[in-house]
């Protein structure tokens, strides 16, 4: 039989323009279907000097580029998804009512426990804010205290079934698997228990959480067809969710009503698009402590954007 490719080489091109010479990974799937409409791997490699048999020192390039051209970012690279992962508990507090939309925190900066301070991005605090507020803004404080209310094992059930620390199984090449910590993972692998602090951070997608960029993705297309898990492929055809997370209609609309709103005029304003309503968020995880004073590009933070477009309509998913 013919195979045809999912890949949309118009969106695959504009990404490649867009990211220019920076190192990263985009990955944009059909919320409907689960079909990859572009995934790109920066920086990349010329695939066409393999195909009589790459020389022996274009092959040591590739593999000593710092850079990693031969590493799949999209598959295999895993990293703390911050602030992204804030949709995730929003969804928990939600479906578990441990929160109602009018619920609201008090966010002065930072909350205080077992001598230390977690603080919020934003150094003097939002002040009061309800959940479509925290989202718009980010607020780390108010994801602390849903945190608290939930419970991690409550925030690893709704993260699992999203698929975050599993692999898509996509089959392109091995993937990671990324990693949602809970109270037994941490008494295996650090012999220690859980604490109230290792929620606050979980909750707001840093600590032990770690995710790949296709995961992510993969969770704003479930966010934006109501709750359907499709496995993603490379190839046309029509597909059946594997799985679905029950959501209320009503859930939905407010986290789909609060991602629109990150993009009109939130922190992810930088995305507003005049003529097409882009529901998305952001996130930015540190690498190192900014008191270590280590520069660079290595050291320098992640910065996540995951997003579905149109919010009415949604015909694309991606991170």
């Amino acid at each position: 039989k013919d195979v045809h490719l999912s890949i949309d080489v118009g969106i695959q091109k504009a990404i490649g323009h867009a990211f220019g010479e920076k190192a990263g990974a985009v990955v944009a799937i059909n919320p409907q279907s689960g079909e990859i409409l572009a995934l790109e791997s920066f920086p990349s490699f010329d695939p066409n000097v393999f195909a009589q048999g790459i020389s022996g020192a274009d092959w040591k390039e590739l593999m000593e580029s710092r850079k990693k051209p031969m590493l799949n970012r999209v598959l295999q690279s895993q990293y703390p998804p911050g602030s992204t992962f804030k949709i995730v508990t929003a969804i928990a507090a939600l479906e578990e009512g441990v929160i109602d939309p009018a619920t609201r925190v008090t966010c002065t900066g930072g909350i205080s426990h077992g001598g230390h301070t977690f603080g919020c991005w934003k150094k003097g605090g939002h002040g009061s804010m309800d959940l479509h507020d925290a989202l718009v803004n980010s607020c780390d404080v108010y994801f602390y205290e849903v945190g608290k209310r939930l419970g991690i094992e409550k925030i690893h059930h709704y993260a699992t079934a999203f698929g975050i620390g599993r692999e898509t199984g996509l089959g392109l090449i091995k993937e990671r698997s990324g990693l949602m910590p809970n109270t037994e993972w941490k008494k295996q692998n650090r012999k220690t228990p859980w604490y109230l602090g290792d929620t606050y951070i979980s909750s707001i997608g840093q600590g032990a959480v770690t995710t790949t960029p296709i995961q992510m993705a993969q969770v704003m297309a479930s966010v934006a067809n109501g709750g359907k898990i499709y496995k993603p492929t490379l190839i046309k055809g029509s597909y059946e969710p594997i799985a679905t997370v029950a959501l209320k209609p009503d859930t939905v609309r407010r986290i789909r009503a609060a991602l629109h709103d990150v993009v009109a005029g939130g922190t992810g304003k930088n995305a507003f698009l005049p003529y097409i309503p882009v529901g998305g968020k952001t996130g930015t995880v540190q690498v190192v402590s900014k008191s270590s004073g280590l520069t660079g590009e290595k050291y320098m933070d992640h910065a996540w954007f995951v997003a579905f477009a149109p919010t009415d309509a949604p015909e694309l998913a991606m991170a």
